[in-house]
């Protein structure tokens, strides 16, 4: 019996290993690995819409930084995910201290104009 049970196991261990989490798997370093690898491809097309936009997001970054020569760093679609989700936070916050910014001094340039 205690043959068997390492038999019977051995199917299951194996897909466990084979399957992996789509956020641990790497990005080609190459940007045109990015359409013709497959594999990769439908890794990216299977994440869930916000994570696809981030990693589409990401690699549309650093394919344009590519063409200007800058290598493309080594990144998992998760740390991919994470380093875009921060940057477009940064981003966001950035552009709300403009707009703040920019009322406070529109504000300012009315009180001056209605001073006498």
């Amino acid at each position: 019996m205690l043959r068997r049970v390492p038999v019977f196991l051995l199917p299951l261990l194996l897909a466990a290993a084979c399957s992996t989490e789509p956020r641990d798997r790497p990005i080609p370093s190459d940007p045109s690995a990015w359409r013709s690898n497959t594999e990769f491809r439908n890794t990216v097309e299977a994440l869930p819409s916000p994570d696809r936009t981030l990693v589409q997001n990401w690699m549309l970054r650093h394919a344009f930084a590519a063409g200007k020569g800058e290598a493309i760093p080594t990144r998992t679609i998760g740390e991919a995910i994470e380093e875009q989700r921060k940057l477009e936070a940064e981003k966001k916050g950035a552009d709300k201290s403009k707009a703040a910014a920019g009322a406070d001094s529109k504000a300012e340039d009315a009180k001056a104009e209605a001073a006498p």
